[in-house]
């Protein structure tokens, strides 16, 4: 985790980014500050700006709620697995 210092704010975020990647994370962190909350969430043990808070998380934010209870049902019915490109960390079930 790395804190990067931009104009008047710092972000919360991880190490060795891209400049695409960097302003990607800045304009998705600045979206979630204006709309949904300034908490930063954890994970892998870290507190990172980008991540939702796990209240958040419970209440499936940002996917639009009236889809939420088909969502669960699909992923009741159709499990998967993301992914992550660590090839050091096991594959997150969702």
């Amino acid at each position: 985790m790395k804190v990067y210092k931009i104009g008047a704010k710092q972000y919360r975020l991880p190490n060795q980014l891209s400049d695409f990647q960097l302003a990607l994370y800045i304009h998705l962190i600045d979206w979630k500050w204006a709309n949904l909350t300034e908490e930063a969430g954890m994970e892998r043990g870290k507190f990172y700006d980008a991540v939702l808070p796990v209240g958040m998380k419970k209440q499936r934010h940002p996917v639009y709620q009236p889809v939420v209870p088909r969502l669960l049902e699909h992923k009741k019915r159709f499990p998967f697995v993301c992914f992550t490109l660590c090839p050091k960390v096991s594959p997150l079930i969702i």
